[in-house]
């Protein structure tokens, strides 16, 4: 199985993701253990996660599962975080096509470069404006170099020839001087996996076994044209990833497809650094779920030892408790011959018979075959008691008790059996339902902790408020001045709406056409909507009016003697009035696949989407105390299947849809 990337998949994943990390900010960098995640943000498409691990698995690459990072980081990470956050990303590549990845972090004049080594036992190294070392995650003193604090970093040595820059004449130099057979040479000289090697030499239709010697001039340029039609498209960014499987299980994904897996089952993905984070993300599940399940089976199996015991002991003090009770009812059997042994030898003893001459007259009644003789088994002078048998089993009888007394303390020890006997069946009880909970319990846990959860994948417009229409319509606000101006830059084409409540600092609201025209139904929710999120709703108003323009009435250019203020904009011509909207918002939840996504928006236009809603108005209960009883109230009345979903939920996600101020529910 695939354990590392090699030379040929870091180029293939830095070919997919480079444009997208170079300049990016790095907002914040996690470490778990050897694994880093790289939170990075770019201004069109918000946060995105790039993953690197050094060991016990090496590779680097984009990822979409959501991780939970120690609160607080090791020293390594926290260094990092103290140079790199809130710095740009200047530029990401591949050094010399070896297994190392750098970026450059920073000002082209000020810059920091984080080497990331995918090789041996794996390193990621920081280097100051000077090219030294600042920090590494392992120093170490090698062969043929150092890695220092405050050295100069030394590259390790060429690994082999760039099979990108490879000529025919070049080729056939490698081969000719090669002792060996034509995938190892291949392998060796240019520093690639044996897979491509293989695959070159059945594309090439050569024996891999074939030794160098034997391949003439002819066999160069089928060679050269294998190698051409493997690593010229990938040179070109032309990628066809696949992940192929073996027994329904992934072993390998690799960037381009591959002959030499013809055999195998194999399927397509779209993206190469997709491929990557699903085919680690099922080792990882794996590591978690032999983590939480270790423990648990331990105590499991700690539980089912005691069950064991618990049920022998109670098998044993049933046999007792039989047993004590047919010893009492033998008592009362044999009464006769008992209470004649009894007064026999308490009268011999009272009479001053030594024990000897007692023991010597019982011996001598067993020989004349005397039945009251046979069934003594012994005596024991020292506690003044005769040891009987009846029915094998032995008796113990002291001297002036009675046969009753007796067979009364045998029903009074079978009696005490049985009350350890139901102590014993609760106790057994209990462990069983410790048993079946840590069972259930261990599975849920292990489901909800191995299924490494991928984030949900937001939709553009979700950086601003929005709603879909009852009619269908895409309706978005702004947040903040910020949110407001890309909102009108970047996302309000020709054809859409643009629509304001008439107060100060009320958010930008643009309905998205698309070419049609906009129904009465939606242009009442979307003037809800802006009423709700301005600042009328904080002044607790019950309604407010709005006014809609197209959007080519809208600018951000003065007219000449004018000021616009910063975020700003001006409305030319004829506008349109929608008076006395009600500052009334739903609040609800959708479910999507494995998310719950909170929604907000005009009554309708939420019920439209979901059953499950709460419907606010200005009130007197602050906005994150309302979401935490939001949350409560979806999560009663959710779908079994949805509870877990809804649950998962943070209170900042249903805080971030309410109107900004004081709330309370209406209805739900």
């Amino acid at each position: 199985m695939k354990n590392d990337m090699s030379n040929v998949d870091i180029f293939a994943v830095l070919m997919e993701c480079k444009d997208r990390i170079k300049d990016s900010w790095i907002d914040n960098i996690y470490q778990i253990d050897s694994m880093f995640i790289w939170k990075l943000r770019k201004t069109d498409e918000g946060s995105f996660n790039v993953l690197v691990q050094t060991s016990p698995f090496q590779r680097f690459h984009l990822t979409e599962y959501v991780r939970t990072p120690p609160k607080i980081p090791p020293n390594f990470c926290h260094t990092l975080r103290k140079y790199l956050r809130n710095r740009r990303v200047i530029d990401i590549r591949q050094y010399n096509f070896d297994r190392i990845i750098l970026l450059e972090v920073g000002q082209l004049t000020d810059k920091y470069t984080l080497i990331i080594e995918l090789f041996g036992h794996g390193n990621i190294l920081l280097l100051d404006p000077n090219e030294q070392i600042l920090i590494a995650r392992h120093y170490r003193k090698m062969k043929d170099r150092d890695v220092l604090p405050k050295r100069n970093y030394q590259y390790p040595p060429s690994r082999g020839i760039d099979i990108f820059q490879i000529t025919k004449n070049r080729l056939k130099e490698i081969i000719e001087s090669s002792t060996g057979n034509i995938a190892r040479t291949l392998t060796h000289f240019f520093n690639i996996k044996k897979i491509f090697a293989e695959e070159i030499c059945l594309r090439a239709e050569i024996e891999k076994t074939t030794p160098s010697s034997n391949i003439d001039d002819e066999h160069v340029l089928v060679i050269m044209e294998a190698i051409k039609s493997i690593f010229q498209p990938l040179k070109e960014g032309h990628l066809s990833p696949e992940i192929i499987y073996e027994n329904s299980t992934p072993f390998d994904v690799t960037p381009i497809h591959l002959m030499t897996y013809s055999n195998f089952v194999t399927k397509k993905i779209s993206s190469f650094n997709e491929g990557l984070d699903f085919y680690f993300g099922e080792i990882e599940k794996s590591e978690i779920a032999e983590a939480i399940t270790s423990p648990a089976e331990d105590k499991l199996a700690k539980l089912e030892r005691i069950r064991d015991q618990q049920a022998k002991t109670i098998e044993e003090l049933q046999k007792s408790e039989i047993e004590m009770k047919q010893i009492a009812e033998e008592i009362y059997l044999y009464s006769a011959d008992l209470r004649e042994i009894l007064h026999t030898i308490s009268s011999a003893h009272d009479k001053r018979v030594t024990w000897d001459e007692i023991q010597k007259r019982i011996e001598e009644g067993k020989t004349n075959g005397i039945r009251s003789a046979e069934m003594i088994k012994n005596i024991d002078p020292a506690n003044k008691a005769i040891i009987i048998t009846l029915n094998e089993k032995e008796i113990v009888f002291r001297l002036h008790q009675s046969i009753e007394e007796v067979a009364s303390n045998w029903y009074d020890s079978a009696k005490k059996t049985a009350s350890k006997i139901e102590g014993a069946k609760k106790a057994l009880k209990k462990t069983s339902q410790k048993i079946e909970k840590l069972k259930e319990k261990g599975h849920d846990k292990a489901e909800e902790d191995v299924a490494l959860k991928k984030k949900r994948k937001r939709k553009w417009y979700e950086k601003f408020r929005f709603f879909i229409s009852s009619d269908d319509f895409l309706v978005l606000g702004g947040r903040d001045i910020t949110s407001n101006k890309s909102l009108f830059k970047r996302y309000m084409d020709t054809e859409d709406l643009f629509m304001h409540a008439e107060m100060a600092g009320a958010p930008y609201v643009v309905i998205k056409t698309e070419g049609n025209d906009v129904p009465e139904t939606t242009l009442r929710e979307a003037a809800q909507f802006a009423v709700s999120y301005s600042r009328a709703w904080k002044s607790g108003l019950g309604a407010g009016d709005v006014y809609y323009v197209k959007a080519t009435q809208v600018s951000e250019t003065a007219p000449s003697g004018e000021y616009i203020p910063k975020g700003g904009v001006i409305v030319r011509g004829e506008r349109t009035f929608l008076k006395n909207n009600p500052l009334k918002i739903a609040i609800g939840v959708k479910i999507e696949n494995d998310f719950a996504l909170p929604l907000s928006g005009p009554l309708p236009a939420i019920s439209n989407q979901t059953e499950n809603y709460i419907t606010v108005v200005p009130g007197e209960i602050s906005s994150g105390k309302l979401a935490r009883h939001i949350k409560e109230i979806l999560l009663r009345h959710a779908k079994d299947d949805d509870k877990n979903k809804i649950k998962k939920l943070s209170v900042d996600e249903i805080t971030r849809v309410l109107p900004s101020g004081n709330s309370k529910i209406l209805e739900t």
